[in-house]
């Protein structure tokens, strides 16, 4: 699955009917303090973007 908002920069095509689209709630943990430096580093990048595109993401 690819974000809209991902579909919508790079020109590709997606479904606008609201029957298939994927309505969910996102959650993350708050337990990080126990992540390697990677996970940490990779934890912080999902919840940027995941921030960056949240217009695109809450309906």
């Amino acid at each position: 699955f690819v974000p809209v908002s991902v579909c919508r920069e790079m020109g590709l095509p997606f479904i606008t009917d609201d029957v298939f689209t994927v309505k969910s709630r996102l959650y993350m943990s708050h337990a990080t303090n126990q992540l390697t430096v990677e996970q940490a580093i990779m934890y912080e990048r999902i919840k940027l973007f995941l921030l960056s595109q949240r217009a695109y993401l809450i309906k």
